[in-house]
């Protein structure tokens, strides 16, 4: 995990804590030596302490992410109140995504790079774990 993949807010694992953590501080010092702090951990941590969360259809249910579509592959989607979607797509290489319609030309694997996503398309969609 590199300091660059990691913005405040984002979901990850940190072997300090049994539970998701937020990441809500990042200091870094000198050229290589990274420190992030977390939700449910006390202090900075070492960045190397932390994982990212794979993105699961659990995952996307708890955030009102809707099943649809069966015939190729499982599809999720998201229809907002001003009736905008985002819909994901399961396949080997990940998550693709559709937002407004719009394919964007990534593959997610995890829980950030959906909140990444979501955040440059102006999405203010709060992930719950």
């Amino acid at each position: 995990m590199k300091a660059e993949e990691l913005m405040i807010g984002d979901w990850v694992y940190s072997a300090f804590s049994d539970k998701p953590c937020q990441v809500i501080g990042i200091e870094q010092y000198e050229s290589e030596y990274v420190n992030v702090k977390v939700t449910n951990v006390t202090g900075a941590k070492d960045i190397n302490s932390l994982s990212f969360i794979p993105l699961t259809a659990e995952i996307l249910e708890k955030n009102k992410f809707r099943e649809f579509g069966l015939i190729r592959s499982p599809k999720y989607g998201l229809w907002l109140e001003d009736g905008r979607t985002i819909e994901l797509a399961k396949f080997d290489c990940g998550w693709r995504i559709w937002i407004f319609y719009n394919n964007i030309p990534m593959s997610l694997k995890y829980v950030h790079e959906l909140q990444h996503a979501l955040i440059l398309c102006g999405i203010d969609k709060k992930i719950v774990l």
